[in-house]
């Protein structure tokens, strides 16, 4: 596990098999293979080793502060996901997280602001943070890609 981790040692291989379409992310999911999360705004054709676990955050941080992360939403939080693609390029990418990631619950403190130390102390014990943002949405933040097992996009601006 850990934050710095790269996707695969084979590289374009496993990418390719990762990509599928909305509907079978779904039927992976219903069937229990894991939980479907989804990031607006992403490009279209993007691979998992494209994404930086570790993004500096431009909309939350404050002067001598840095907080980061990859932060995706479920269905519970998914018109939150649509209108933040709608705002960007209309991308709405679906990521299949495996049952068997390590996930950290956290009911008490939102998880808008965790610092590059706090993911990284994390992501020695957990795969994906489930929590909440200021506003009470569900949110979880990516700490290892290896728990990711399918991809899939949509342009809503487009259905």
């Amino acid at each position: 596990m850990g934050i710095e981790q790269s996707c695969t040692e084979k590289g374009d291989f496993k990418e390719k098999l990762l990509y599928t379409n909305m509907i079978d992310i779904q039927r992976r999911a219903s069937a229990g293979e894991g939980f479907v999360t989804y990031h607006g705004g992403l490009e279209t054709n993007l691979t998992l080793n494209e994404i930086d676990l570790d993004r500096q955050g431009t909309q939350q941080n404050k002067p001598s502060r840095t907080y980061g992360g990859f932060y995706l939403t479920d269905e519970t939080s998914r018109e939150w996901t649509n209108q933040y693609a709608r705002q960007r390029n209309g991308n709405v990418h679906a990521f299949l997280i495996s049952s068997k990631a390590h996930v950290l619950i956290i009911e008490d403190n939102n998880i808008d602001r965790l610092s590059h130390d706090q993911r990284l102390d994390f992501s020695k014990m957990y795969d994906i943070i489930k929590g909440h943002d200021m506003m009470g949405r569900t949110q979880y933040v990516l700490l290892n890609k290896e728990v990711v097992t399918g991809i899939a996009s949509e342009n809503i601006q487009t259905i």
